[in-house]
């Protein structure tokens, strides 16, 4: 049988295989993704959690806020102590001015006229830590003339001490010795409890008995009970009892006899506030 010859067309190119694994698909890392995805799941249902947990908190100190403020029923009263009390001690302030044409001869006059002044209070029984000097000043004195304008006169020097007298009984003589040593200023006496713990107390408890008088009253009235104290405040009404310095010539004394005094009486005030939780 005649045998058919193939040709270059009719043959079929046998496929070639591919050598070596560069050309190969890679596999996917579907273990890796899987990981990272239960992660983010994870951190997701932690973040809502943690969010829920603060919101709810914010939520219930809302709610107990406004339960406490709706919730309590308060009342507030106020009421005032007084005790009068008689000054026990006197406080004054001495001064002396002088001038002359220089500052050593100014000071030199205001320096003997303090320390005779020191001298004397000290005979009388005032101690030296109840004496304490106030100021110390130094000022150039000036005349003015049309001709010559500003023309330098001397120096002034001035000094003040301020004097606490313990024995009230001595205050007048303290005053008239102003006076006979030459001092040029002498400050109104102020008198004063030397010590007000003890009158304050007393006023303390005059103001909690009247409070106490007005809770039973308006309670009674109100129909009402006292639970507690909500807020409790007190002080003391300062009303300018006491009298201002005022300065005077020392020489209007005349150096003479001491003046009269009277010591009178000083109220010591106490006023308190409550606040009262009722129901």
């Amino acid at each position: 049988m005649p045998v058919k010859k193939s040709t270059a067309k009719s043959q079929k190119t046998a496929p070639v295989q591919q050598m070596g694994g560069c050309c190969k698909p890679k596999p996917k890392h579907k273990y890796g993704h899987a990981f990272v995805a239960l992660l983010g799941t994870i951190f997701l249902i932690y973040l809502i959690f943690y969010i829920g947990t603060l919101i709810r908190t914010e939520i219930k100190e809302y709610e107990f806020i406004g339960r406490s403020d709706e919730g309590m029923r308060t009342i507030s009263l106020q009421a005032t102590g007084e005790v009068k009390v008689v000054p026990d001690v006197a406080f004054t302030t001495m001064g002396v001015q002088t001038e002359a044409e220089t500052v050593e001869a100014a000071q030199d006059q205001n320096t003997q006229i303090m320390n005779k002044l020191l001298t004397e209070l000290a005979a009388m029984g005032i101690a030296e830590k109840d004496m304490q000097t106030q100021d110390y000043n130094v000022y150039p004195q000036y005349d003015y003339t049309p001709d010559e304008g500003r023309e330098l006169r001397g120096y002034q020097v001035s000094q003040h001490v301020r004097v606490r007298v313990r024995d009230i009984d001595k205050a007048d003589e303290v005053l008239a010795l102003a006076g006979s040593v030459g001092a040029t200023n002498v400050g109104g006496l102020d008198l004063q409890v030397d010590d007000t713990d003890v009158y304050i107390e007393k006023a303390r408890a005059e103001a909690i008995k009247e409070l106490k008088e007005k809770v039973r009253m308006i309670t009674g009235s109100l129909d009402v009970d006292v639970v507690g104290v909500v807020n409790y405040s007190e002080y003391e009404p300062q009303d300018g009892g006491r009298p201002d310095m005022m300065y005077m010539e020392a020489k209007a004394l005349g150096g003479g006899s001491a003046p009269a005094l009277a010591a009178g009486e000083n109220t010591v005030r106490m006023q308190v506030n409550v606040v009262f939780e009722i129901q």
